[in-house]
């Protein structure tokens, strides 16, 4: 069986193969109610062009779960984002102690699966930082579009055609207050070098 290097080398080297820089995409939308906490389990990369939409806004996968042939993607770092896409931004609460998705960000954990086994996980601690009134969205600051964390690998996450993966990630989602609605999505990237023949 090769190595994890020499699997690397070998999707470098491969004759008539270009590289070019890519990154795949998913989202899922945050589920919450109107007066209550609500635990969130979603699955990110099932998805597939047409079957969230007629568009990419959602996803650019070609296939749900893995890539297409005869593509490989070497994954050098992923990326994590939480916003509405409705444009309204999420905001502290008046009395400056609350911020909804410090509640995401402090119950949640998310794995990186490639069958069969898990490549990474992690806590969204990592990716997400305490937000305050005076803290780093500034004194005199009250909203924040977006959340947006990265992490980057030390050995390249490698995905191949007829190899699955996913993204697992749960979390609590607070009550639909400070711009939190049935709007908020969160979105996963994988950003790297995809092989293709030329």
């Amino acid at each position: 069986m090769l190595s994890e290097r020499e699997l690397i080398e070998m999707e470098l080297s491969a004759a008539k193969r270009e590289n070019i820089d890519w990154g795949i995409y998913d989202s899922q939308p945050i589920i919450s109610a109107s007066a209550a906490i609500t635990r969130n389990q979603l699955i990110f990369f099932q998805n597939s062009v047409g079957t969230v939409g007629s568009d990419k806004s959602r996803t650019n996968m070609k296939n749900a779960g893995m890539m297409p042939s005869p593509e490989s993607l070497l994954v050098l770092e992923a990326v994590c984002e939480i916003r509405n896409r409705d444009g309204i931004c999420f905001q502290l609460d008046p009395s400056g102690k609350t911020y909804p998705l410090n509640l995401i960000s402090a119950t949640g954990w998310f794995e990186i699966k490639r069958e069969p086994s898990v490549f990474y996980e992690g806590h969204l601690i990592e990716l997400f930082p305490q937000a305050t009134a005076g803290g780093w969205l500034g004194a005199s600051q009250d909203e924040l579009k977006t959340m947006r964390g990265t992490i980057r690998f030390k050995r390249p996450l490698i995905l191949t055609t007829a190899v699955h993966f996913e993204i697992t990630c749960t979390f609590d989602c607070p009550a639909r207050l400070f711009g939190i609605s049935s709007m908020t999505y969160m979105y996963w990237f994988l950003k790297g070098i995809k092989r293709r023949s030329p």
